[in-house]
C-alpha cells in the first residue's frame, strides 16, 4: 500500500510542478469533443489490435484505480499488440498495450504506468491534442497517429 502512495504522491508532485494552460474548468463543448475522440480512437485501436478482456484484468484494473483515484471512474484496456506502450485517450480512459503489460514485474509497476496516464488527463494532454485537431479541422477525430501506432 505504501508503494500506490509513494506513485500518487509522484504524480501528484509532478502535477503540481507542470503548468497547466487548460487549469480552467472545461467548457461543455470540449468535453464532448474528449469523449468524441476517445470513442474514435477506442474504436480505430480494436478494430487493428483485438482488445484483451480477462475478467482477472478487469478486477486488478479496478482495484488499481481505486487506490490512485477513488473518487472517479476509469477504463483500462489492453491491446493486443506486442510493442510496449501506454496512452490516455481521454475521457478517464487508458489503454496498456500486451508488450507493455507483459513487461511488469508486480502491481505497482502497473500504478506507476496508470497514474502516469491519469496524470497526462488531469493535466490537460489529451484535450490539448483534441483542440488542436479541431483547429485544424480534422473531422474524424481520431489522435491515434500520435500515438505512433501505425509502425508495426
Amino acid at each position: 500500500q505504501s508503494r500506490y502512495l509513494f506513485s500518487l504522491l509522484t504524480v501528484l508532485c509532478l502535477a503540481s510542478c507542470a503548468k497547466n494552460p487548460n487549469s480552467q474548468a472545461p467548457s461543455v463543448e470540449q468535453i464532448e469533443l474528449e469523449q468524441k475522440a476517445a470513442q474514435n480512437t477506442k474504436s480505430w485501436l480494436t478494430k487493428r489490435y483485438p482488445e484483451i478482456a480477462i475478467s482477472s484484468l478487469s478486477k486488478l484494473f479496478a482495484k488499481v484505480t481505486n487506490k490512485l483515484s477513488p473518487t472517479e471512474s476509469w477504463q483500462i484496456s489492453v491491446i493486443d499488440k506486442p510493442e510496449p506502450n501506454a496512452f490516455s485517450l481521454g475521457n478517464n480512459q487508458i489503454v496498456i498495450t500486451r508488450g507493455l503489460f507483459l513487461d511488469f514485474e508486480d502491481e505497482t509497476q502497473l500504478a506507476a504506468v496508470i497514474s502516469h496516464e491519469m496524470a497526462h488527463q488531469r493535466l490537460g494532454h489529451i484535450r490539448e491534442i483534441t483542440n488542436s485537431m479541431q483547429k485544424t479541422k480534422s473531422r474524424d477525430l481520431q489522435p491515434a497517429p500520435t500515438f505512433n501506432l501505425e509502425k508495426n
